[in-house]
Parts: C-alpha cells; sequence; structure tokens
C-alpha cells in the first residue's frame, strides 16, 4: 500500500493493525466494516488488497481441517475465533493442565535487582547454559542489567536485545535527529550524543549553541548538521559508520527493504523510520545457543530444564485490546491459561521476586489473585523466602587491594544540606562525596564555597562565613 498508494506509513499501519486484529477475534478479514467508527479510506482500500494475499490467515478463513480425520484439541479456550474457524465440526478436546494441584514454590525474596541478576547469574556456567531459561518482562529493569550480566561472565544467551535495542542503532537515529533540531541546539542538550563521539567540550560551553562553537572535535557534527538535506539515508549511514569506524549491515539492509535508501533524509522521512521501528520487531539473526531468555508477555511455555522468574510483579499482567471486538473475558481467559501454563515450565522453577522498592511494597503479578483465590498485597504475604545476598564472585576472585597506611577521619561536623542529602539518601550522600562534576561554572564555585565553609565549621566551630 505505501509503494503504490498516497497513504502514510502510520495511517496505513493503524488500518492494517485494526485490520488483522479483527481478524483474528472475529474469524473474517471483512468483519471490521461491522465498526463504522474505523473504517475510512485507507481502511477500505487495506481490506480489498488483503483479499488478494495468499496468507495464513487467509488459510485458516478458508480452508478446514479435514473431515475425516480424528481432531483433538488441546485447550480449545486458548484458541481465538480465526483459529477456530479452521477446526471440523466435531472434535476430542483434550486439557492443558492435569486434576491434580501444582505445588507453587516458594517465592525467593531478595533486596534489589541486582541481587536477583547475581543469584541467576552465579547459577549458571558454560556448561548448563543449554538448560537454562529466564523469564521477565522485557521493558523492565531486568531486561538490560542479565544481558549484561551474563555477557561478562562469558555465558551465551539469546532472545535478549531487539534490533532497536542495539546502542549503535539508537545512536545513529539520535544523530539524524540531531541533525534536524536546527540551529538552536545547545550542547547541554547532547551530551550523551558527544560523549559517544568522544568529543570533549569543557563545561563552561555546556549552555552554548551547537553552531556558534568553534571546535575541531565539533566541525565535523555541525557540517553534517548544515548538510542533512542533501544526505540519502545510505549517505548519512556512511558517514557515520566512517566516523564511529563500525558497520551497520543490518540497517542498511532494513533500509534497503524499507525501500528508503537512497531518499533524502528529511524529517518527515525520519519520522516514518522511527515510527516504523518502535511500531514493528525488525527480525534479528541470532546464534539459538546458551541461555534462553523470554518475554513474560510474549511466551507461553519455556522448553528448558531449570527456569528462572525474574520480577512476577504487575508489570507481567497482559493488556487486553481496548477494541470492541475484542470478547474481554474471552481474551482474559486467553491469558491466563497462558500465564498458568507458563509458570510451570521446566523441571526446576526458581521464582526471584522483590518485596519492596523505594519504599512501596511491589504487587504481584494480578493472575495470582485467580491462581490463589486469597487475597495478599505483596510478595511477603504468600510462601515465601527472604535471601541476603552475601555470595562470592563466581571465579572467586576479588579486586585487588593494597594498603595505603592511611588512618580513616571520622566525620565530627556536617552541614546541615549535607545532613539532609544523609538523611534522605546515605547512598546518594556518599556517592556525591566520590563523584561530583556539576556541568555550570557557578554551581563548581558554590560546591567549593560550600567545602570551605564546612572546613572551617570543622576548624573554627563558631566562626560564619558570608
Amino acid at each position: 500500500m505505501i509503494a503504490n498508494e498516497d497513504i502514510s506509513w502510520k495511517r496505513c499501519a493503524y488500518a492494517v493493525g485494526n485490520i488483522l486484529q479483527c481478524w483474528e477475534h472475529q474469524g473474517s478479514h471483512e468483519a471490521i466494516f461491522e465498526y463504522d467508527a474505523y473504517i475510512d479510506e485507507a481502511t477500505e482500500r487495506a481490506v480489498e488488497r488483503i483479499g488478494d494475499l495468499e496468507t495464513a490467515s487467509m488459510k485458516l478463513t478458508n480452508d478446514t481441517i479435514d473431515s475425516d480425520l480424528n481432531v483433538v484439541v488441546v485447550e480449545p479456550e486458548m484458541l481465538t475465533q480465526l483459529e477456530r474457524a479452521y477446526l471440523p465440526a466435531e472434535y476430542d478436546t483434550v486439557s492443558l493442565f492435569a486434576d491434580t494441584e501444582f505445588e507453587l514454590p516458594s517465592f525467593r525474596i531478595h533486596e534489589s535487582p541486582t541481587a536477583i541478576i547475581e543469584t541467576v547469574v552465579n547459577a549458571v556456567t558454560e556448561t548448563n547454559a543449554e538448560n537454562v531459561g529466564i523469564v521477565l518482562d522485557q521493558e523492565s529493569e531486568y531486561s538490560p542489567l542479565i544481558e549484561s550480566a551474563l555477557e561478562a561472565a562469558d555465558i551465551p544467551f539469546f532472545g535478549g536485545p531487539g534490533f532497536t535495542d542495539r546502542s549503535e542503532h539508537r545512536l545513529f537515529l539520535h544523530l539524524l535527529r540531531t541533525a534536524h533540531r536546527g540551529t538552536d541546539i545547545r550542547i547541554s542538550e547532547i551530551r550523551s550524543l558527544l560523549t559517544a563521539f568522544d568529543c570533549d567540550v569543557a563545561n563552561r560551553d555546556a549552555e552554548k549553541r551547537l553552531h556558534e562553537l568553534d571546535d575541531d572535535d565539533l566541525s565535523w557534527l555541525i557540517d553534517f548538521c548544515h548538510e542533512i538535506q542533501e544526505y540519502t539515508f545510505l549517505d548519512a549511514l556512511s558517514a557515520f559508520e566512517h566516523r564511529t569506524d563500525d558497520t551497520l549491515d543490518t540497517f542498511r539492509t532494513e533500509l534497503e527493504e524499507l525501500g528508503i535508501a537512497n531518499e533524502f533524509v528529511t524529517e518527515a522521512r525520519l519520522d516514518e523510520l522511527s515510527f516504523y521501528l518502535q511500531t514493528y520487531e525488525v527480525p534479528v539473526d541470532r546464534d539459538n545457543e546458551g541461555v534462553l531468555l523470554a518475554d513474560a508477555k510474549s511466551a507461553s511455555y519455556v522448553g528448558r530444564e531449570v527456569v528462572f522468574y525474574l520480577g512476577l510483579d504487575d508489570r507481567w499482567t497482559h493488556s487486553a485490546p481496548r477494541r470492541p471486538w475484542v470478547d474481554q473475558d474471552a481474551q482474559f481467559t486467553r491469558n491466563l491459561k497462558s500465564f498458568q501454563l507458563l509458570l510451570q515450565s521446566g523441571s526446576q522453577q526458581h521464582y526471584l521476586v522483590q518485596d519492596a522498592t523505594g519504599g512501596s511494597p511491589v504487587t504481584p503479578c494480578l493472575y495470582f489473585e485467580e491462581l490463589l483465590e486469597r487475597e495478599y498485597d505483596r510478595f511477603s504475604e504468600l510462601p515465601s523466602t527472604t535471601h541476603l545476598n552475601r555470595s562470592e564472585p563466581r571465579d572467586g576472585a576479588v579486586f585487588d587491594t593494597e594498603p595505603i597506611g592511611e588512618s580513616p577521619e571520622p566525620v565530627e561536623t556536617i552541614s546541615k544540606s549535607s545532613l539532609n542529602t544523609y538523611v534522605n539518601s546515605p547512598r546518594d550522600y556518599f556517592f556525591s562525596r566520590i563523584v561530583d562534576s556539576p556541568e555550570k561554572d557557578y554551581l563548581t564555585e558554590g560546591n567549593l564555597l560550600h567545602d570551605f565553609a564546612e572546613h572551617l565549621s570543622l576548624v573554627k566551630p563558631h566562626t560564619s562565613v558570608v
């Protein structure tokens, strides 16, 4: 449709998405016409084009399993209306679940996401990685933490970060966005971009406009921004690769698949590309070896012997599509049974959770209310054990230390502002003593005066500083 008709990417995607979703829940690609609020010119054209395509969905709609066959359907309640359309008039059914109850393992409560990740990684080795699965919410903090930890431990894994999660892909899009922001962009607004390109800019220039600076390190970026309208996407990608000394073959292939590789990098085209990458999951070639990472909202079963479940909080609850053609009760039943099946994957299940975060209790996944038939507000009110992480490093090694021959000096006097920081968060207070790098000069001067006043109060308690 995009190639042959004058319809924007976003409008086309919206129309096709509604048609496919309605088709899945109502059993016909033309069922969308029963909902006047969702009919427009793009939808009508999409229905017409879809009707001429040979797809798996069309086969399910038009064909039926041979009635001479003996058909058994496993857990028919988990099938959508489209899947049911393929079934013969008569068939037997089998439940996924046995009559005996599954004994839910105790929740293992840990202090923090880092403690949970440490526990998992310490239990996994290169030898047993093929037998381990990890289920988590891909949008949670657990996802980047477990990926980084497995990489650091040289443990292979797959099913992790997607196409748009790759840092170099995000950086390329960030560069194109920066080029289209005009001459008013300030250094402080693109700090992360400059850091990625190893461009060192003094703190005193943080509030200056990029295009006002006469800096050799930034000249290439300023020229790129000025000339962005003359670049095609391939030209811009080549310039990016030259600057980063990296090769983005998969991004180049995707641009060619989309048919925009030789299009100029206009702001409208960039908006369309960003929308596409945010809306659709681009396939990523992976070596399917090692630990399997599974998304809690996508997977129904993990075929590994040992399965770790990270989080299990309310973010695991599916959000049913809010459309008139979706039977909310039927969708909830499918999601509940999928969750019930997922919890029983593997021969060993380990549920690693937090009981509280930021001083507030963590709410367990809402499906537990249906499965456990009891009231609760947090994991500690369910069968659980609390763990205090005191584990040793994987290889038994620790950081090398050398005695410095100095004795610590106790802090006997502290300023009111520092005391307030300490009371609010001891961790932030001590971290600020280690790392303190304000970007503005007047903040640096203020910190120096503050430290000087604190020093005077130590040596001369009655001295006041104006």
